[in-house]
């Protein structure tokens, strides 16, 4: 289902062939060494496909994204922002 969502958004123009969106794993080899602080996901596909609707605002789709992915953890794998804080670990 997911890949016939993504199916329907027409892709970035200044996107490379070579790139494509991280992994579970990717993201966590990317944190190895690290301690993460503040982990946050952000924008469900949703999301780009209720903005072409007229009269939902962006505001109110990004809230509504943002309370199903605190209510539902598990839509955390689709979310397609993910920010964190990558501090380094202590010198010994």
């Amino acid at each position: 289902m997911y890949a016939r969502l993504r199916s329907l958004l027409p892709a970035q123009e200044d996107v490379s062939e070579y790139e494509d969106p991280l992994t579970c794993a990717e993201l966590a080899i990317a944190q190895q060494g690290f301690q993460v602080e503040g982990l946050r996901y952000f924008r469900l596909p949703f999301v780009p496909l209720l903005h072409r609707i007229e009269r939902i605002g962006p505001m109110h789709t990004h809230k509504l994204s943002d309370r199903v992915l605190k209510r539902f953890p598990f839509t955390q794998r689709y979310a397609t922002v993910v920010v964190m804080k990558n501090l380094s670990p202590p010198q010994r």
